[in-house]
């Protein structure tokens, strides 16, 4: 075998290069992360918290304080030796993780946010370092532990909105998840969304609305009525065929992607196996397969393929029909992961005809899923990677908000972690004294907490259900050379050189003079690890082979310069696409802003009694005033987007008329041509039309009125809605009709980005 040379320097330090520049990367990435969940956090309080002031619930100045600076201000704790107190604890918090397993047992689903935001993305927020991706595995690891130890029931298991679903789903919304996300399903998404015209609806009973109009009794459209019209089953024969077709492609693009799917997000669904193994020793590989899919798919990878701009996949939003798509889709897919189901019966009838190809491709999903689950352990590398961080200051960001609710839950929940007196946390507790109580937005600040182990380096304290303390001693010859393996092969990595030396062993103890390396560090962990055993020496100084082999594979890892940048390429659209959701977050933020100083402004300068003066008095039909649009005139303006009961030839003669009773409440009334009574009406409540704008995606309204909707206009764009109640487009009648609401101007202002418009609020005189 010919004697591989190391890389010239000028190659080494191009890696390094690039390695920096991940690196670097990887945390700006990790730091945008939590910024975008505080953002999203704090979007959500001003939704629930303005509406509760719309309802004059709440005063305006209990939400003014909220409204600041969105990137928090660094400080630090005024008491240095509260702070090493603080630094003590949530080193302990950190590296033994039962505490946190077990307080996530205990908290309310109030609550979990709460806990999660803190430990996902400040505790171990650095989602790529190793060390504490390990360490938050542990603990989820141990939380899986405790939820599997106390269900009775192998079909229960993981199913139910419990915190454990919860923090696993929340996991997966980090770094390494979303790039997986982005690099597997964006393309396919996006050259799916550019067929505008593409609908997949198979449901014979859609199928038969959509082409003669919803039926005027409606409970005489059954399946089989449906099925035995021939337009009807032409179409959706060919609508199955192109579901199909579009389903493998989705399958073969996630199944080809095993290689890219995070370490973290593998190493919980071999979790799962083994515990669900150990818990039901007669589950069969399909149950468990099954268990794995509804991670893997129900809360990671369907998700991203229903809701795509959620997770910044596509950039416009799906129609409802695109929409509908994607959720069949996802339906097929989720459906192989279930193999007894996918041989019985689909649970929707309509469903059916696609079993015989879900049946010949349920076999890829289920080896797809088994090997998910194939992956090595991480808990000697944590053994390795706690020693290296002997000699690191190890820093957290985290804001003053975030420790003081941390401490706050533990203090509240000690009885049940039953801590003895001796028990680090309880000593920890007793030095930090009363938890603090939540401080004013204006005076939260984020602050750098170096943790540090109040009993030392030399003490590391695990408890008995700890996973570290699990570590085998236990050294044979081929774990022996497997463990050197792993580590001799990141060592050579970092520093190409020392394959310049005759032999491990002299390149180990060369590394070890330069101690403030990394590579330094891990030639001390060689030595110190392997001091003493047999094999130690044999392996690393007289096993030329074994040598030759481990230059071979970082010779390979050296030259694969095209990977790391595609990484970096890959790193660099998740940052960008991170970036531009902070920045719309920043704008919904900055638009609550201005209506909160708008409201106050007005506040101060309307008395009470103006404000609760009479509106639409001024009417010409029973106080009343009444705006009638045509149809044709709705749908160019984008109100109406979608009908399914409505021949297109009938749509010249319908009209709607508008008017306005009392504030926020809107009446619309359908009118066909040579009729004066009106064929159907509804009211329409601003509140629920704002809230229902929030809640949908896309932003479109359907079945709002049962008695109404499903018979004329089936999908109403809220947006544009709201633009007409509103007025944007009314001319003169602007003035007249809707002077009396206070309008909220982000409709205005945000016009040319529709996503802005998550909620538009108003006031009345």
């Amino acid at each position: 075998m010919a004697e591989i040379k190391p890389p010239e320097f000028k190659e080494g330090d191009k890696l390094r290069s690039i390695r920096r520049r991940l690196k670097l990367l990887k945390q700006e990435i990790s730091e945008l992360s939590k910024k975008n969940y505080e953002l999203e956090r704090d979007v959500k309080f001003f939704d629930q918290r303005i509406a509760l002031l719309i309802n004059h619930r709440i005063a305006v100045e209990e939400l003014s304080d909220r409204i600041g600076d969105y990137d928090r201000r660094v400080g630090v704790l005024k008491d240095e030796l509260q702070q090493q107190r603080f630094g003590n604890l949530f080193y302990l918090l950190q590296t033994e993780p039962s505490y946190l397993a077990q307080l996530s047992r205990i908290v309310s689903l109030s609550e979990i946010d709460s806990l999660l935001q803190p430990v996902m993305f400040s505790l171990y927020g650095n989602q790529y370092e190793t060390r504490e991706e390990y360490l938050l595995l542990s603990m989820f690891e141990l939380a899986l532990k405790y939820e599997f130890a106390e269900s009775e029931n192998f079909n229960s298991l993981l199913r139910a909105n419990t915190a454990i679903s919860r923090m696993m789903t929340t996991y997966t919304r980090r770094g390494p998840g979303q790039e997986y996300l982005k690099c597997t399903l964006e393309e396919p998404l996006n050259d799916l969304m550019s067929q505008e015209d593409l609908v997949l609806e198979i449901n014979p009973i859609k199928v038969y609305i959509e082409l003669y109009g919803h039926p005027m009794d409606e409970s005489s459209l059954t399946l089989e009525r449906a099925m035995d019209d021939p337009e009807v089953m032409f179409r959706t024969k060919l609508r199955i065929k192109k579901l199909q077709d579009i389903s493998s492609l989705f399958l073969g693009i996630i199944i080809s992607s095993l290689s890219q799917v995070p370490y973290g997000i593998q190493w919980l669904c071999r979790a799962i196996k083994e515990l669900a193994m150990e818990k039901f020793p007669e589950a069969t590989p399909e149950q468990i397969n099954a268990m794995i899919g509804g991670f893997f798919l129900l809360r990671f990878i369907n998700p991203a393929i229903v809701t795509p701009t959620a997770y910044m996949l596509v950039n416009k939003q799906p129609t409802y029909t695109m929409r509908r798509n994607l959720t069949l889709i996802a339906k097929i897919l989720q459906s192989m992961a279930n193999k007894n189901v996918v041989s019985s019966h689909f649970k929707e009838e309509y469903m059916q005809p696609l079993q015989p190809f879900a049946i010949n491709h349920v076999d890829l999903m289920q080896s797809f899923l088994s090997d998910l689950s194939s992956v090595p352990d991480f808990h000697e590398s944590l053994e390795m990677e706690h020693y290296l961080s002997l000699s690191k200051d190890i820093k957290i960001s985290i804001t003053l908000n975030e420790m003081y609710k941390i401490h706050e839950l533990i203090t509240r929940h000690t009885d049940y972690l039953a801590l003895t007196e001796d028990d680090p946390l309880h000593i920890l507790l007793d030095e930090l004294g009363q938890a603090e109580h939540q401080l004013p937005c204006v005076e939260d600040c984020t602050i750098h907490l170096v943790l540090t182990n109040k009993w030392g380096a030399s003490k590391q304290v695990f408890r008995a259900e700890s996973v570290e303390s699990t570590f085998s001693k236990k050294l044979e010859s081929e774990a022996v050379k497997e463990q050197c393996r792993r580590l001799l092969v990141k060592l050579l990595s970092l520093c190409p050189a020392l394959m310049m030396e005759s032999s491990l062993l002299n390149a180990i103890k060369r590394a070890q003079l330069e101690p403030e390396t990394d590579w330094g560090r891990i030639g001390a962990y060689l030595l110190q690890r392997f001091q003493g055993v047999e094999e130690f020496t044999s392996v690393l100084e007289g096993d030329k082979i074994f040598f030759q082999q481990i230059k071979e594979e970082v010779q390979l890892k050296l030259m694969k310069y095209e990977k790391l940048e595609l990484e970096l390429k890959s790193l660099q659209r998740v940052y960008e696409a991170l970036n531009d959701h902070g920045q719309f977050l920043r704008e919904q933020l900055d638009a609550y802003k201005e209506y909160l100083v708008a409201v106050r402004t007005r506040a101060a300068s309307v008395s009470k009694a103006q404000k609760r003066g009479s509106f639409g008095s001024s009417s010409s039909q029973g106080g009343n005033k009444q705006i009638r649009f045509s149809y044709n005139q709705l749908e160019r303006e984008g109100v109406i987007i979608e009908t399914q009961g409505i021949p297109v030839h009938r749509k010249s003669d319908i009209s709607v008329t508008l008017a306005s009773p009392e504030p926020g409440i809107y009446t619309i009334a359908l009118y066909y041509k040579g009729k004066t009574s009106k064929a159907y009406e509804t009211d329409l409540n601003l509140e629920e039309l704002l809230e229902k704008q929030h809640l949908s995606d896309p932003a479109t309204l359907k079945d709002f009125e049962a008695g109404f909707l499903p018979h004329c206009l089936d999908f109403l764009g809220i947006t544009h809605i709201l633009d007409l109640l509103f007025g944007e487009f009314l001319g003169a009648f602007r003035t007249e009709f809707f002077e009396k609401n206070y309008t909220f101007f982000v409709a205005q202002k945000f016009r040319e980005k529709p996503r802005l418009l998550t909620r538009l609020y108003y006031s009345h005189e």
